[in-house]
């Protein structure tokens, strides 16, 4: 007959009075316990080299976990493939998992799947890069020049810009598309629901979208202008003029940051619209060309809502398009826009450092 299996928790009991009378000093002798709780010799001490043994598998034990081979790349090597990451650029951000450690400074081997799955747990991945718009030297030094003279005018304080009124146009068009996504099972290829008929066009216009055209304003703590819709009738495009502009935009009580475009009076010397404005003391200033990310920055965003609303609804005719930018518009908040607005002398400063650069703003 076999030796006598004990129950864990009479196990633990002896382990616990035991490990209580060593942590005070008090004198005491192990057969004594063993007899007490009902254990041999052999399977008391068995029972008191368990925890030894366990290496911290369970909650209530003291020992620390030993258990596996030590991690290649520790905290502390972890920070420095953050710190590689945060501070050596864009070439930093292209190294390859296999060679992040070595350019990092690591003298350890390891493999590219491990330095993955390590800094995953800090929310790193690879993704595709966002791309900037190239621009030419002349227009670098058009930009740092531009910026200098506003912050030198303005100055770096936020508060400086929050009487400015941040204009810009935007366009929305709907009608045929190239491709056009249902939702559908795998057997239901063929079905008739899930079919598109394609017809000829009997005029090359009917091709094209139709296009709905937008000016708006926005500016801090609580302005926000709705939609204003137009419509040119010289072109189909949307392209603002002099006229149109004067007409049924401009309204006078604020700065009004304009794009440097030749329908809103930016480019000749005297036209009905500049005109419009000194009658009715209205101080303008014209974003920089080429450059959506200095000071149009905040009416810039302030479209992305509206279209992004707009393309998750259907919406197939003027009404209903304009319904849908609208809500999409009024959407946007009061802080998102006063955060925009706060941060243009970041932007002015950071396009200066940048040698008129993309700001990445």
């Amino acid at each position: 007959m076999g030796a006598m299996a004990h129950s864990t928790p009479k196990k633990n009991k002896l382990q616990g009075a035991c490990e209580f009378n060593d942590a005070h000093g008090i004198p005491y002798f192990k057969s004594d316990a063993f007899r007490h709780f009902g254990f041999s010799k052999s399977s008391g001490w068995a029972a008191l080299r368990e925890p030894e043994q366990r290496n911290g598998r369970t909650f209530h034990s003291t020992y620390s976990e030993t258990r596996g081979r030590r991690r290649l790349i520790d905290n502390q090597r972890l920070a420095q493939l953050e710190r590689f990451l945060e501070s050596d650029g864009f070439d930093a951000r292209i190294t390859s998992w296999e060679a992040m450690p070595a350019a990092a400074g690591l003298d350890i081997e390891v493999s590219g799947r491990t330095v993955h799955r390590m800094l995953g747990t800090r929310s790193w991945r690879f993704c595709i890069a966002c791309s900037k718009t190239w621009i030419s030297p002349q227009l670098k030094e058009t930009r740092e020049k531009y910026c200098r003279g506003l912050l030198e005018k303005y100055s770096t304080d936020p508060i400086h810009w929050r009487h400015f009124r941040f204009t810009d146009k935007t366009h929305f068009g709907y009608g045929p598309q190239s491709k056009i996504y249902i939702c559908r099972r795998p057997w239901e290829r063929t079905c008739a629901d899930c079919l598109v008929e394609n017809q000829q066009p009997e005029k090359e216009m009917d091709q094209k979208q139709n296009r709905l055209h937008a000016w708006t304003a926005v500016g801090y703590d609580s302005f926000k202008d709705g939609l204003h819709w137009y419509n040119i009738p010289s072109n189909q495009n949307g392209k603002m003029n002099l006229q149109v502009y004067c007409n049924k935009i401009l309204q006078p009580v604020f700065v009004l940051e304009e794009d440097n475009d030749s329908g809103h009076g930016g480019t000749r010397g005297n036209n009905i619209v500049r005109k419009w404005k000194e009658e009715n003391s209205i101080v303008s200033l014209f974003n920089c060309p080429q450059s959506p990310d200095l000071i149009a920055s905040p009416i810039e965003r302030a479209f992305q809502g509206p279209k992004m609303y707009v393309r998750k609804q259907p919406h197939w005719d003027d009404d209903t398009l304009r319904l849908s930018a609208q809500e999409g518009f009024d959407a946007l908040s009061v802080s998102t826009v006063n955060s925009w607005i706060d941060a243009i002398p970041q932007i002015l400063q950071d396009c200066v450092d940048n040698d008129g650069g993309i700001t990445g703003h």
